[in-house]
């Protein structure tokens, strides 16, 4: 009797790890999950620290843990330079998103490359554009030349306001943009002619910001990754698990273990 509670206990305790986890099949670079602060879990090290009033907060997509609070200003996150940063071909950014407002809400940004001007994209960037009440997702990157940007804003890729939404990008060298809400492909872009769309550089990463410190996000950031290839649908849907899976996987375990002791 009791190794069928402890096999059904930890068939339980796996399903929790496979709906709670997201894997994906690529190279991690950058996860900031916030819960307590802003250090990076992906391994590589690339911890950040909160600047000018950033804070964390308990609403978040999934009902556990701490998100990135931001109030527009110069409040961001900032991240050292590393090499493990520096995106030459291919790319995927990913974060849940919840903004205030309707303005200009940056998510990250590799900031320029030495001697360009701080509203060039530099090494890649993502970014909600204001056009009127619509709110497109813009994805950038600088091809090489000092104040050389490119930049693809999808229009039909309308975010919304005081809600938590996935959001995510992927983009590779002779390919497309393509941009997903909530899991799903919401849009794509031209083919990306650039044999090299990315310019590396030694500038930081900002978090809520680019280097203006201008273009800054007014709203929650939480699970904010970078991977330095294109992850598949499928993984980017792994991602986005329900909003209250993770907490009722836990509940789960927590009930059974509880009976386990009666």
């Amino acid at each position: 009797m009791k190794r069928n509670q402890l096999s059904r206990l930890f068939g339980v305790i796996i399903a929790a790890l496979a709906c709670c986890v997201a894997t994906a099949n690529a190279e991690l670079v950058g996860s900031w999950q916030f819960d307590g602060d802003a250090n990076d879990s992906s391994g590589k090290g690339n911890h950040g620290t909160l600047e000018n009033g950033a804070s964390l907060s308990s609403d978040t997509p999934t009902g556990t843990g701490q998100s990135l609070s931001l109030a527009g200003g110069e409040q961001h996150v900032l991240v050292p330079h590393d090499s493990s940063l520096d995106i030459t071909s291919a790319i995927t950014i990913s974060a849940w998103v919840k903004t205030a407002n309707v303005g200009w809400d940056a998510i990250v940004g590799k900031t320029p490359s030495d001697g360009s001007s701080a509203n060039h994209a530099g090494n890649y960037e993502l970014r909600i554009d204001r056009d009127n009440e619509n709110r497109g997702v813009n994805f950038g990157y600088q091809r090489g030349g000092v104040d050389d940007s490119t930049f693809h804003l999808n229009q039909a890729v309308s975010m919304p306001t005081d809600k938590w939404t996935h959001l995510a990008v992927t983009a590779e060298a002779g390919g497309e943009v393509n941009y997903y809400l909530d899991g799903a492909l919401a849009g794509t872009h031209e083919t990306l002619v650039d044999v090299n769309f990315g310019a590396p550089n030694t500038s930081p990463l900002y978090i809520g910001s680019r280097a203006d410190l201008f273009t800054t996000m007014d709203g929650l950031l939480d699970d904010v990754r970078i991977y330095n290839e294109v992850l598949s649908a499928g993984d980017i849907a792994a991602l986005v698990p329900e909003p209250s899976a993770g907490l009722l996987c836990l509940l789960g375990v927590a009930a059974l273990i509880r009976r386990r002791r009666r």
